[in-house]
């Protein structure tokens, strides 16, 4: 191969990138976040599996090592704060991305995709589907869009 060639070559990423710039910096962070919430979706993610990690970790930070907070409150909070902020996330991402100035449909995907989870759920050994977690998550969307329309409304006025 040639020195030239091979210039040429190592030149080729470089140019790909550059030209699909749109293209990665819009979609990329929305398909690694719904990876995601599909990786949380699955067994690794049961209740009984957060929870023996949570308990060790409560143990292993508490002075004599009994845990200061029970450690089921714990695990049930973690999970529910986690539902909560994920579909936050979700919905910001989609509305910095893909959708960017439609709100109401990045709302509306957030509200599709948590239920579309949860109905997953139901196939799943150890995952209990709750239409709780699917409010938590569509309440998490809908704080994101407010926080936005917060963020939009300060910039405007300054």
């Amino acid at each position: 191969m040639e020195n030239g060639q091979l210039a040429e070559n190592v030149n080729v990423i470089p140019d790909f990138v550059e030209s699909h710039r749109d293209f990665i910096v819009t979609w990329v962070p929305t398909i690694l976040w719904v990876a995601m919430l599909c990786i949380f979706s699955t067994t690794y993610f049961t209740s009984a599996n957060t929870l023996s990690v949570l308990s060790t970790l409560l143990q292993w930070f508490s002075p004599g090592g009994t845990p200061l907070i029970d450690p089921q409150l714990a695990n049930m909070l973690a999970r529910k704060m986690a539902h909560f902020s994920l579909y936050v996330g979700f919905f910001l991402i989609l509305i910095h991305g893909p959708l960017e100035g439609r709100p109401w449909v990045a709302l509306l995907i957030c509200v599709v995709a948590g239920s579309l989870d949860e109905t997953h759920q139901i196939f799943l050994p150890g995952r209990t589907p709750t239409v709780f977690d699917v409010a938590i998550d569509s309440s998490g969307a809908v704080f994101g869009c407010f926080m936005n329309a917060a963020v939009n409304e300060v910039q405007s006025v300054s």
